[in-house]
Order: C-alpha cells, then structure tokens, then sequence
C-alpha cells in the first residue's frame, strides 16, 4: 500500500519527487516506529488513535519540533485517507488526531536596500557573476521557489512578452511578469553567456536556461551556495538563502499596495492562508492605507 500510494502521489497527485522522498520518508519512519515497539506488525493492522499519541510521545522525546511533528502527521494522514478510499482499512483513526500546535514565526524580511547592496558588488562583466546577478534579480523580482528557477527551460521564456511559465507544486502553471531589465539580461546570457559556459566546458545542449561552472544544470544547493557567496563578497554578516528573496518579494509588493489574491497567484500558492504570512505591514503603512482608503477619513480630509 505504501508503495501504490507513492505511485498515487507521483502519477495522480503530480507531486515533486523532493515532495514524495518527504512522505516516504515519514511513513517508514511510523512504520519502524510501529514495528520495533510491538504495536502492530504493519501500519495496516492499527486500529486505535492512540497510536499515534505514543508516536507523538516517542518524537517529543526525541526533540523533534512541533512543526516536524505536524508534517509527519499530514504524511500519516494523507496515506490513511488514501488506504480507506482504496478499501484497505475499514476505519480512518487519523481523524481522530489532532496535530500539536505550531508557533508562527515571521521568516527575516530582506530590505530593498539590503538587496540592492548585493547587486552593487555583483561584476557582470563576468560571466558566472552576470549570470549570479540574473538569478538574484529572477528570486526578488519574481518570487520564484529555487527549485522552480533552477527548473527554469528556456522553452518556458517568452521575451516579447516578458513572461516565465512556471510549474510549481502540484504541476500546477502560472504565468509570471518580469521586468524589463531582466528580458535585457536574458536576451544576452542566453545569447552570449551559456554559450560560453557550454563551450568552454564541452558540454552536450541542455533545455535549462542557468548551468553551473561545469556546464550542468544548476541545483538548488549550487543556487544556496551561490547566495552565500554573494552575502560573503558584500561584507554583509547576515544570513541569507533563496527563500527570503521571495519573501521579499511578496512584502514588498504588498507594502506597496499590491492586493493579496494577485500575490497569491503570483507565488503559486494554492491557499490564500500561505500568502497572508507576508503580510506583516507595521502601524504606520496600515494607518496610510486606513486613511487613503476609508471614505469617512476622506471626509475628514475635505473638513481639515
């Protein structure tokens, strides 16, 4: 059963195998769980929610994290939902489980300034940097996920349009804007640059547009590792990786009046919910918006 359900997650689902390898992963994990302490000889022959209390047990002596607790539960919760509409338990008892509260923590916002500091160390005169300055300027301006820039074809670009087709999680597609700039600096890395790259490296064509120093496609650790560098040649001492560029993205548009819903679809988020962690406004933009937006402050204008 677990082996369909992986297939169910791969071929109905369309889920990211970095996405299945998590659900596998925490499934054989109840599995031994299950096993190695004598409660059953499957994960198919539990009956009880009890259970999985002692498993919460078990990882919270293991000082696993409420978070890390919680997504284990959804991969249990997921795979039992599945087996009951396939038959292959009679009762579902994850709905009788309830997942240990998470406290919401604000990922670091990465200023505009901040940003613009790293682009200013950046020498596009050379061709890995130029093509390290592309991919900076694609995460904040774009908000793309690393794996969906890494994953970037150059089938996907419309130049004329400005546009990138991305598939994100769920093979779902959106369509996102870029600038003007950006379509300059494609126009010419594409042209110039990974030409460069796949000659002097001697490597075969490939359909992704950014490739490593060795002519590969890059990956999303090359991309972490490559934001680090740059942290490291700016002198800045804060952390930095390729999501909180994309959380700058979103609150900075928002900051600057940008709705919600368009947010949302511009992320790819499936749930508004995902989206409204950007919006941390502080007093003073919310006052700004209250008094530009409510018709009874407009009144109060006029007056004054």
């Amino acid at each position: 059963m677990i082996e369909q359900f992986l297939e169910y997650l791969t071929y109905i689902k369309k889920y990211s195998e970095h996405t299945i390898n998590g659900y596998k992963r925490d499934i054989h994990d109840f599995e031994g769980f299950v096993t190695q302490e004598g409660f059953a000889e499957s994960v198919l022959d539990i009956k009880r929610s009890r259970i999985i209390r002692h498993y919460i047990s078990y990882l919270q002596t293991h000082n696993k994290s409420s978070k890390t607790i919680s997504r284990r539960l959804s991969s249990l919760r997921m795979f039992y939902e599945y087996c009951f509409e396939e038959g292959a338990i009679d009762y579902n008892f994850m709905h009788e489980v309830q997942a240990p509260k998470i406290e919401k923590r604000l990922p670091k916002r990465i200023h505009d300034d901040e940003i613009e500091a790293l682009f200013k160390v950046m020498d596009k005169k050379k061709p890995i940097q130029f093509r390290n300055f592309i991919m900076l300027d694609i995460l904040y301006s774009c908000g793309l996920r690393a794996s969906e820039l890494i994953s970037l074809k150059i089938k996907d670009i419309d130049i004329v349009e400005r546009t990138f087709r991305i598939i994100g999680k769920g093979q779902k597609t959106r369509l996102v804007p870029f600038t003007k700039t950006i379509a300059e600096h494609l126009s010419r890395y594409m042209t110039h640059t990974r030409a460069e790259i796949l000659i002097k490296t001697g490597q075969p064509a490939t359909p992704y547009v950014f490739l490593s120093r060795l002519g590969t496609k890059m990956t999303v650790r090359n991309l972490e590792k490559m934001v680090q560098q740059v942290i490291y040649q700016s002198g800045e001492t804060y952390q930095l990786h390729p999501h909180m560029l994309r959380h700058a993205f979103a609150s900075t548009l928002l900051s600057h009046g940008a709705d919600l819903r368009s947010v949302q679809e511009l992320l790819g988020h499936e749930q508004l919910t995902s989206t409204q962690i950007y919006t941390h406004l502080d007093n003073k933009n919310i006052q700004k918006m209250y008094q530009n937006a409510h018709p009874r402050m407009q009144k109060n204008k006029e007056k004054s």
